[in-house]
């Protein structure tokens, strides 16, 4: 009876491991054509997007047969062997009850779905979204085997009883939920939320039972939508790099790049009071900074040390308290998922990120350097001899091609030289070719197991962004957070931020707000925004307005069009062209904040000058405003 679940799982093991080597070869391909051969591949994102969702319903199936999805352990860990084992048959019960649920609307969707074709490929996006109904279907099967395993037959279904009795009994309170309007949100995304993490429900499974619960009894809203938007926040190409960078993890401890490193440290640090929790701390800034999954940084530095820190004489508690603060200090570096979570979800840019993540880590290295520091003050002077030099140099000539490696990665990314998903592609490529020529370590008998792992890792984070992604929708639609601008701004000592009109862009309220803190706004009269602008409804201007010697053109908004005849504007050799309206472009007329005062031209002593910065793009170094110019416009001269 469990030989045939373990065949099932060992096949759906090879199939995410292959998936894991196809999204590397199929990105990387996409990436050695756009940047070696500058003739990119249409279909590959395209692809590996769709097999992307695929990974991450097959990799939260495995991860859910391995118990290895995020759960709050601790409550259960300090019940009774009784109460813990209740616990547990009922947080497989909710488990299966949530993906019972999402089983009919995945079907649903993915019918949907099926006549919306890929642009390059152009194969069905239903192929893409059933991945949601057959993860569904793996999950739903693997929970009711640890459930009836747990439980036993009549436990589980003593368990799934309950749970039918008490949706059955809050059926009829639906007018009551939809009295309690706000008061909602706190019953099920708090109250429901932490009662089901408590009794240890994987945080993905209580975000997404208490989402479907809250859609259910308090609105009308279909449970489809739930469905929709965990495809929506699984399927960003920025998470891409999530099972990229947790694959580069794991490559790290397996081909020796984390063991040189930590080799290297050791001979610089080892011989001082509490020298090896330095160096401790030091490898994990550096290696989190190659790896995105704390757990491969963890398993790449604690083998490493742990022995040697045993054998002077350090205490297993306060090992793993360091490792585990460690952690938590990495968590910023780039690339790390959480940055990359966060800046896929929010829009947030991943590259400005990475870059202020750094220096919050660094601090936190600080603050636990010198906690080890007065921690070592009471030990006895360290027996381990002192590296020489020359051995130093040694392993810091080893280490060199594993400590450049961190800081390619942030470079490339905060520089914009290429994307995360591009950088995690190349890292990996990277590690394996290091392993193989520099380092002589790549032990293919643990090449499958690390491709599982890579992926039960990323199956469980995603399937977290996924369900979050529906219970943030089902947040925003509730209203709470207009209540919630609403409750601060009536607060002592809140206002109401009501903005003024709205100008037609970004752009040209800056440039309004430069002009009228010039020295010149008295004598140019530039009008302040219209209250709403667009394309169509711009109206062209033909006069000229003056700053003493130069002329230039002043539009009737900020953002003008050029008029219908041609026209020149002495002194600034500048034509509008003629001819109806036409090849609108968002490029901008910037003028720099450079001013420059000339008393020998006009009375006052006052005049100003402009320079323009020519067709540049809105907010580039540092330009004071800018309005919007059509293309057929030849750019202002600067006047002499």
């Amino acid at each position: 009876m469990a030989r045939a679940p373990r065949l099932a799982l060992r096949l759906i093991e090879a199939i995410a491991a292959t998936l894991v080597v196809v999204e590397v070869v199929i990105l990387f391909a996409g990436v050695v054509a756009r940047y070696v051969f500058a003739a990119p591949l249409l279909w590959s994102d395209e692809l590996a997007g769709a097999l992307f969702l695929w990974l991450a319903m097959l990799g939260a199936a495995i991860a859910l047969w391995r118990g290895e999805h995020m759960r709050l352990a601790t409550l259960v860990g300090l019940a009774s062997p009784r109460w813990r084992a209740r616990m547990e048959v009922l947080a497989n019960a909710i488990v299966m009850v949530f993906v019972l649920e999402i089983i009919g609307p995945a079907y649903a969707y993915t019918i949907t779905q099926w006549p919306v074709t890929s642009p390059a490929l152009e194969f069905s996006d239903g192929l893409r979204v059933a991945a949601l109904v057959v993860g569904a279907g793996l999950m739903l099967l693997i929970a009711a085997f640890r459930l009836f395993d747990a439980g036993g037959w009549r436990g589980g279904l003593a368990a799934l009883a309950m749970i039918a009795l008490a949706a059955l009994a809050l059926i009829p309170l639906h007018p009551l939920f939809l009295a309690l309007g706000n008061g909602n949100l706190v019953l099920f995304f708090v109250g429901l939320v932490a009662f089901s993490v408590a009794i240890g429900v994987p945080i993905a499974f209580a975000f997404g039972i208490a989402t479907l619960s809250y859609l259910a009894l308090t609105t009308h809203i279909p449970l489809g939508i739930v469905v929709s938007r965990m495809d929506g926040g699984m399927s960003g190409m920025v998470l891409l790099a999530v099972p990229l960078f947790i694959f580069l993890g794991l490559l790290i401890e397996m081909t020796g790049l984390a063991r040189a490193m930590i080799d290297f440290l050791a001979g610089l640090l080892g011989h001082v009071r509490g020298g090896l929790a330095y160096v401790l701390i030091v490898a994990m800034y550096l290696v989190s900074g190659i790896s995105g999954s704390k757990a491969a940084d963890m398993a790449a530095v604690a083998p490493a040390l742990f022995p040697e820190m045993r054998a002077r004489g350090a205490r297993p508690g306060q090992l793993v308290a360091l490792l585990a603060a460690s952690g938590a200090m990495a968590e910023t570096i780039p690339p790390s998922l959480v940055l990359i979570t966060i800046g896929s979800v929010t829009g947030v840019s991943i590259a400005g990120l990475f870059n202020g993540g750094v220096l919050p880590a660094a601090l936190g290295a600080l603050g636990l350097a010198v906690v080890v520091f007065f921690e070592a003050r009471g030990e006895t002077a360290s027996t381990a001899p002192r590296v020489a030099w020359r051995e130093v140099a040694r392993r810091f000539v080893i280490a060199l091609p594993a400590l450049v490696l961190p800081f390619l990665i942030r470079a490339a990314v905060v520089d914009g030289i290429a994307t995360a998903t591009e950088v995690s592609t190349v890292g990996v490529v990277y590690a394996i070719l290091a392993g193989l020529f520099l380092y002589r370590r790549f032990d293919l008998r643990r090449l499958g197991a690390v491709l599982v792992e890579t992926a039960s890792l990323s199956g469980a984070i995603l399937f977290i962004i996924g369900t979050a992604t529906a219970m943030g929708w089902a947040l925003t639609q509730s209203g709470f957070a207009r209540a919630l601008v609403a409750a601060v701004t009536a607060m002592p000592g809140g206002r109401d931020f009501s903005p003024p009109p709205s100008p037609p862009s970004r752009c040209s309220a800056r440039c309004w707000r430069e002009f009228r803190r010039s020295s010149c706004s008295a004598r140019c009269s530039f009008p302040p925004p219209a209250p709403s602008t667009s394309p169509k409804s711009i109206t062209p201007s033909s006069s000229c307005w003056r700053w003493g010697s130069a002329c230039s053109r002043r539009p009737s908004g900020l953002a003008s069009m050029p008029p219908a005849r041609s026209e020149k504007c002495p002194r600034t050799r500048r034509s509008r062209a003629s001819g109806p309206i036409s090849g609108f472009s968002w490029w901008r007329w910037c003028w720099s904040r450079r001013f420059r005062r000339s008393r020998s031209a006009g009375g006052d002593g006052a005049v100003v000058r402009g320079c323009l910065a020519g067709r540049r793009p809105c907010g580039m170094g540092g330009l004071a405003g800018c309005w919007p110019q059509a293309k057929n416009e030849a750019p202002m001269r600067r006047v002499r």
